[in-house]
């Protein structure tokens, strides 16, 4: 759904992944915004974070960038293929740190003639590429797309994996986890942002908030994750 958070989750999967020592390569796509909905801006964004976060990568991508002379003006899939295929795995082959890549809200622009632009328009070959890579290396590299259960981005992604032959991927319905399970992220959440909070500001007791206060949030959350990260931005 609209309000269940998925933005918020991936955001939260970012930085935590980052504390726990791994590199993350992040894309949120926005409805709209003509610089942050299309395939071929993600890519070379994704290619960019890369290329910052390990050596061996950004050499590969120079050189790629040097021999395309415009990359953007490339094809996705040779864009794909050279930015970030190439130098991903040759991570995978010489480093020990995990990275994630999460690209998130790829259904913004649910009409269908705005996604069969995306499609058409590199979204597939984007995708394509990366896919049979992420089922060949595995333990590296991992991949998190969201998305709300739209029919055209499923069709995509069910094409590809069967053309690939390789099914790795696990899929996680927000609207079928049990409240219970919603509820401890979610007040996990609270308790490390408050946290945070009192690190920033003066004054702050140390017990701010109370767990009986956290607790009314939890419940008042429900299992709407934006609920909660909602109040958080706004008290801090």
């Amino acid at each position: 759904p609209v309000t269940s958070g998925k933005t918020t989750i991936a955001q939260s999967v970012c930085k935590q992944s980052e504390q726990a020592g791994a590199n993350v390569l992040s894309f949120f796509i926005s409805r709209g915004d003509g610089a942050r909905n299309r395939a071929g801006q993600i890519v070379t964004t994704l290619s960019y974070q890369l290329a910052r976060c390990d050596d061996g990568a950004a050499r590969l991508i120079t050189t790629a960038s040097q021999e395309l002379r415009s990359p953007t003006d490339c094809p996705v899939a040779i864009q794909t293929e050279r930015l970030l295929v190439g130098p991903l795995k040759a991570y995978s082959a010489s480093s020990t740190i995990p990275l994630i890549i999460v690209i998130d809200a790829l259904d913004e622009g649910t009409d269908m003639n705005e996604f069969s632009e995306f499609v058409d328009g590199g979204g597939y070959d984007m995708f394509a590429a990366l896919i049979p890579l992420l089922c060949q290396i595995r333990c590296c590299v991992k991949l998190l797309v969201t998305s709300r259960p739209d029919p055209n981005v499923q069709t995509m992604l069910n094409n590809i994996f069967e053309a690939v032959g390789c099914d790795q991927r696990t899929i996680f319905k927000l609207h079928d986890v049990e409240e219970a399970s919603v509820s401890a992220d979610i007040r996990t959440f609270c308790t490390q942002s408050f946290a945070d909070i009192r690190q920033r500001m003066f004054n702050v007791p140390t017990h701010w908030p109370s767990d009986s206060q956290i607790d009314r949030l939890v419940i008042l959350s429900g299992k709407l994750f934006v609920y909660a990260a909602t109040v958080v931005r706004y008290v801090g």
